[in-house]
């Protein structure tokens, strides 16, 4: 027994020593990369293969986000997005061919010339180009992103590609109070992932290593200044999905919107809310008992 751990030690160490040359020779030889990825989507399908391929393009993509090298013209949903391939949006559909949560991806990709798609937690801007890419310059797009580096990096990425003349970025949190000061909890610095509730986001509340101080809007009083019909809402804010809603209570009374996706829990409080507003609910992730994901609701 202890042979056969040194020696699945020593195996998984030789993977991992080739798939560092690997990224290194990919990195200061950007010819290879293409075969690179061609090669590594074969060897995904088989268990040692994935092993090395995972390793190799994670230490890749590390060496070029270092070098500043880290963008990659990619196309989604018939349209050629530039992405980050250091961040987990475009790291799956450059080096794996998978689109980023892909259902959800469809659903964005599937907006028409015209429409308004507002994002709520749009985080660094994945789902907001490629809204803003579909609805046109006739479209309009509202990314909701109180975390002021990742709206940096969404402010960027939305110039990148040449659409932030169809997005309106909104730095207040959206929730059920207004113009209020809260603490917004975030990760160590270096990363954008955050939250208005730590104690009921989807990961351990000590993952939130400090707070900053936002304001606070809601729902309703954002759309009397904004009037739109939003053909598509998405909403990713970490366990603080009830509060949106509770503040967007008039809106989904008077005039609900027709599709809302929300990464929230089956049962919740954020669930039983739309339920009970008379939405159908249906998980766009794999599997129909999924617990937790992205739920789509819609309405007549």
């Amino acid at each position: 027994m202890i042979a056969r751990a040194l020696l699945g030690r020593g195996v998984r160490a030789a993977i991992d020593a080739a798939a560092r040359v690997a990224a290194f020779l990919v990195s200061t030889t950007p010819a290879l990369e293409a075969p690179f990825v061609r090669t590594g989507r074969i060897l995904a399908g088989t268990r040692a293969g994935n092993s090395y391929y995972r390793r190799a393009r994670n230490y890749l993509a590390q060496r070029l986000r270092r070098g500043g090298r880290s963008f990659r013209r990619i196309e989604i949903c018939g349209e050629t997005l530039e992405l980050d391939v250091a961040d987990l949006t475009g790291h799956a559909p450059f080096f794996l061919g998978v689109p980023y949560e892909k259902s959800l991806t469809i659903l964005v990709g599937g907006l028409q010339p015209g429409a308004t798609f507002v994002d709520i937690g749009a985080n660094i801007g994945y789902f907001t180009v490629l809204a803003a890419r579909r609805v046109g310059n006739t479209g309009r797009v509202y990314a909701f992103e109180p975390h002021p580096d990742a709206r940096a990096q969404l402010a960027a990425s939305l110039a990148r590609n040449g659409v932030a003349h169809r997005v309106e970025i909104c730095s207040d949190a959206l929730s059920d109070l207004d113009d209020r000061a809260v603490e917004l909890f975030v990760t160590a610095h270096g990363s954008s992932y955050s939250t208005l509730r730590p104690t009921t986001a989807a990961v351990p509340a000590n993952t939130f290593t400090r707070s900053i101080p936002v304001r606070t809007t809601t729902f309703d009083t954002w759309l009397r200044a904004h009037p739109c019909d939003p053909a598509l809402i998405k909403l990713d804010v970490e366990g603080a999905e009830d509060l949106v809603f509770r503040g967007m209570a008039s809106t989904l009374r008077s005039h609900p919107p027709r599709r809302i996706v929300c990464e929230t829990t089956r049962g919740g409080a954020a669930d039983a809310m739309l339920r009970g507003y008379g939405y159908r609910v249906q998980s766009i992730e794999a599997s129909a008992a999924t617990v937790y994901g992205n739920f789509l609701y819609e309405r007549d």
